[in-house]
């Protein structure tokens, strides 16, 4: 025992030491060094996993409706995947070699209180696939910097069946195009589209249908600053084998319309230009000015400039002024705080039209696209002082209204 206590008591000793010379150590390299501050960071990381239901039922009664659901496969796959996010530097890195859904046999139904109001969606096979993704971006970006990815869709012998009680416009024009009322088929799509770190989005695609077939190929080089100032570096569309019924509904069009399709023989060729804000087609506008046409043709008269002018630059851009709403905040200063204190030498003037309209117009020098440019608005003011713009351009010439919606935005921010 006196030998158990003598172990005892070196094992102690030694222990105490060890603590002494550990602290010692500690205190003098603190001194030397500073306290440092570890970063903090999360790294997960899957070499592969994989999961798949089988013979998946599903049905429902929900406020007198009747939903139901069958799959047959549903796939998912996951390869080379790696996920970091590094406090420090709020940075987020995501690098994925794989991932893709496979649905096989699926059929959807929708029926409601009344049998003749029904959906019916079937298809046999969906597949959605994204490879190579690379993205190396910010917590505090608005939009993801992915630096590469490509994405795959493949669809095959889908229709959708949608009664003339649930929806009278899909039951008339099914019928007139295609002559199976409420009925739309696709025996195949394919699409593929990649993009890259300087933006470059491409799309191959190809569609197979009873009525018709059509393929597309595309390119344009995005511009996340000004989306709508993208250039379509190529944009191809073919659509061939048409059905009668819908080669003459599209001749019905031409005629109606005075317009008349790019063809090449029986096929279709559409070749679109310019940008994403201004697309063209044979040099002409496919979409056509949301803004009323506009000529005032010489000034009748010139009263009450700042009045005119006033009840633009006092006032409120809101919800009307955008065709697709806007969530900026307006209320936080006037249009004429905003714009003159954005624009290089901004002019304003009032005047009445030819017709007896009032018209504010502005203009101010701002850069687009790496030049100087003269902006042009025209407010056209209605009896109770709200406003409309009726006309947005660039340089003398017209411009499209999403661009002007856009630069809005901007002057806002």
């Amino acid at each position: 025992s006196e030998r158990a206590e003598l172990v005892l008591i070196n094992f102690i000793k030694t222990g105490l030491s060890a603590v002494l010379v550990l602290s010692v150590c500690f205190l003098w390299s603190a001194t030397q060094y500073g306290y440092r501050d570890w970063e903090e960071y999360i790294d997960f990381s899957v070499g592969g996993a994989e999961a798949e239901l089988s013979d998946v039922e599903f049905d429902a009664f929900l406020d007198r409706v009747k939903i139901s659901a069958s799959i047959k496969k549903l796939k998912a796959i996951t390869k080379g995947t790696e996920f970091r996010i590094e406090e420090d530097s709020d940075l987020l890195t995501f690098l994925m070699d794989l991932y893709s859904v496979e649905l096989a046999g699926g059929e959807f139904s929708i029926v409601g209180d009344d049998p003749t109001e029904f959906m019916d969606f079937k298809i046999d096979n969906l597949s959605v696939e994204f490879s190579d993704m690379d993205m190396v971006t910010s917590m505090r970006d608005d939009i993801p910097n992915i630096n590469f990815i490509t994405g795959e869709l493949s669809l095959r012998g889908m229709e959708l069946n949608i009664s003339p009680r649930l929806s009278y416009e899909f039951y008339d024009v099914t019928k007139e195009l295609w002559g199976t009322p409420g009925v739309l088929a696709i025996d195949r799509f394919n699409a593929e589209v990649s993009y890259n770190r300087r933006g470059l989005i491409t799309l191959d695609g190809s569609l197979s249908t009873p009525y018709g077939k059509a393929s597309v190929e595309g390119k344009v080089l995005f511009d996340d600053r000004y989306p709508e100032r993208s250039p379509i570096r190529k944009f191809e569309l073919t659509v061939q084998n048409l059905s009668e019924e819908l080669q003459e509904a599209l001749e019905e069009w031409e005629r109606e319309s005075g317009s008349s399709l790019p063809r090449k023989g029986r096929n279709i060729e559409i070749i679109i230009t310019g940008t994403l804000g201004e697309p063209l087609m044979d040099g002409k506008p496919l979409i056509e000015r949301s803004y009323d046409e506009w000529d005032y043709g010489d000034i009748a008269e010139v009263s009450g400039d700042e009045e005119i002018v006033n009840v633009v630059k006092n006032g409120h851009f809101n919800q009307s002024h955008f065709l697709f709403g806007s969530d900026t905040d307006f209320k936080s200063k006037t249009i004429g705080e905003a714009f003159d204190n954005f624009f290089e030498s901004p002019k304003w003037k009032g005047f009445v039209s030819n017709k007896g309209d009032k018209i504010a117009e502005f203009s101010g020098k701002a850069e687009f696209t790496g030049d100087k440019v003269v902006v042009e608005f025209q407010f056209a003011i209605n009896s109770d002082d709200s406003f409309v713009v009726k006309y947005f351009g660039m340089d003398g010439e017209k411009a499209p209204q999403v661009i002007g919606e856009g630069l809005i935005e901007k002057i806002f921010e």
